[in-house]
């Protein structure tokens, strides 16, 4: 009974004292909870992962698991890559591979690594006569995740491209030619060649400064259709970025928990497509008067996102407009007041968002 009363009131202590450790970073710790306080910025500091690389530029996936604690150490074929188009990175050692000693380096590279991530184009592991299978006989704990834009079954799989091709080639952009912005529009205006130029030129003159002007709008038009299309493809790739770290975390959950070791073929398009399919099943479905951009009065932006019903009724009943209100009503509405009325009438709102030029 003693020996009880004695551990209870010391596991309760320690627990106090992580919960003002904590405290700091406002995490909540229930009582009773034995944590360590590190473990929140880098969870990871226990993984040590192996990169191999084409060029000594920033790896996504190797950069996430170094900022959460992971050891990560980075090879790469030729220091001196005229890759220089991507963020270079000065931690990289070369990774000196022939057909003939390409395993045994290998092998000795990866005896104590958790994780091998490599993003070298193309099958370069079995023109180096490497065997994943005889690598993870080395090391039980391995596991190797085979990154690359394209599917490495794919003869495109040796090509390093930019978001914006990742993208395209995977489908999940091809909508955006769909609307009602031409960027290739012809704004030349056709002259007819009977006109008397000594009659007339008074209205060739002012043909030609509307041409001028039709054209400056299209190339703007362009322009910024180009910097949305680059911004889009960025945020995609992004998030396929991301889904090959899940991927790879599943699968050193897996490996901790009953013992698998895996080998991991991750391509950026694959993974373009299984976000498609998952946004797909649980994006919002909001009219699209309450889940769009609108334009003040004062030619200022404010961006509306509403979800929920009641914020949906207090909106409209903020603009003084009806439930059955058009879209473009509520368009005119908002163009009708200042920026600085809409900053007032709308300033509690977290689904409203101002911004101005």
């Amino acid at each position: 009974m003693t020996l009880g009363k004695n551990i209870r009131p010391s596991i309760q202590s320690a627990a106090n004292l992580n919960a003002k450790l904590l405290s700091s970073q406002t995490y909540y710790v229930t009582p009773g909870t034995r944590i360590r306080p590190h473990s929140f910025s880098i969870p990871l500091n226990s993984l040590n992962v192996v990169l191999l690389n084409n060029a000594p530029v920033s790896n996504f996936t190797a950069n996430y698991f170094e900022r959460y604690g992971a050891k990560v150490s980075k090879y790469c074929e030729n220091m001196g890559s005229e890759d220089i188009l991507r963020k270079a990175e000065k931690n990289y050692e070369i990774l000196k591979l022939t057909h003939d000693n390409g395993q045994s380096q290998l092998i000795k590279l990866l005896r104590r690594t958790d994780l091998l991530i490599d993003n070298l184009a193309g099958n370069c592991l079995e023109r180096y006569n490497i065997n994943c299978d005889e690598l993870m006989k080395f090391n039980s704990r391995l596991i190797i995740a085979r990154t690359s834009s394209y599917d490495r079954q794919d003869k495109l799989n040796y090509e390093n491209p930019s978001e914006i091709s990742v993208a395209f080639k995977s489908g999940v952009m091809n909508h955006i030619f769909n609307d009602n912005v031409s960027i290739n529009g012809n704004s030349t205006l056709s002259r007819n060649t009977s006109i008397n130029r000594t009659t007339e030129e008074n209205t060739i003159e002012t043909a030609n400064k509307n041409t001028h002007k039709q054209t400056n709008a299209t190339e703007i038009a362009a322009f910024d259709k180009n910097i949305l299309i680059r911004s889009n493809a960025k945020a995609f790739v992004c998030a396929a970025e991301t889904f090959t770290v899940t991927q790879i975390l599943m699968a050193l959950i897996e490996r901790n928990a009953i013992g698998n070791r895996q080998v991991l073929n991750l391509s950026l398009v694959d993974n373009l497509k299984n976000i498609t399919l998952l946004s797909k099943e649980c994006e919002s479905k909001v009219a699209d008067k309450f889940n769009r951009v609108y334009t003040t009065r004062d030619n200022d932006k404010i961006v509306v996102g509403i979800c929920d019903t009641k914020d949906i009724h207090e909106f409209l009943s903020d603009l003084c407009l009806d439930e059955d209100c058009t879209e473009r009503e509520v368009e005119e509405k908002i163009k009708s007041k200042s920026t600085s009325e809409c900053r007032m009438k709308f300033q509690f709102s977290g689904y409203i968002t101002i911004i101005n030029k």
